[in-house]
């Protein structure tokens, strides 16, 4: 948490109690072998996003399923997550994070347990993306279309609940 630093600088609506023009706040980071002080933060996205099929039911009828509608989904986010590692090799600004471009990741959520001669009819599932910051509202932008705009075959539909979304933040090197 930054609020330690926000307090000592006087952001929190109270008066500062550094008055210094600079000074280093948190654990040391090590780039290369040296304590270097961090000037950049991945802005975050999290949300869940629930697919739901009204008309899901016995296995043997496939018309509907909202795990493998959610799957597909997913399946698009993977190759989402690959499109944004292209071109970070030449962005001299993108070079200060680990690794230098966005990612994405989807973790499991809820999906039906115990009856397994039924299509479950609601799947949901959490995306946590991790982006830089001049290029956080472009990427959540991308997938939250992503998510919101995916075909469904059978009418299956699709909610999407944002979590967070926090941009991040880049200094300069001076």
């Amino acid at each position: 948490s930054m609020r330690g630093a926000r307090c000592a600088a006087g952001l929190l609506d109270n008066e500062s109690i550094i008055q210094a023009k600079n000074f280093v706040v948190g654990e040391p980071t090590e780039v290369d072998g040296a304590i270097t002080p961090m000037r950049g933060h991945k802005g975050r996205f999290l949300a869940n996003f629930t697919v739901s099929a009204p008309e899901a039911g016995h296995v043997s009828n496939t018309h509907q399923n909202a795990l493998m509608e959610a799957c597909r989904i997913v399946h698009e986010m993977e190759r989402y997550g690959r499109v944004m590692t292209y071109g970070s090799a030449k962005d001299g600004e993108a070079q200060i994070f680990d690794p230098p471009y966005s990612t994405v990741q989807v973790s499991a959520g809820d999906v039906k347990k115990g009856d397994c001669s039924t299509a479950p009819n609601k799947a949901s599932f959490t995306v946590d993306m991790r982006t830089l910051p001049f290029a956080h509202q472009f990427r959540v932008d991308g997938i939250t279309d992503l998510i919101k705009t995916h075909h469904m075959h059978h009418g299956e539909t699709v909610e999407l609940e944002t979590l967070k979304n926090g941009e991040g933040s880049l200094t300069s090197a001076r």
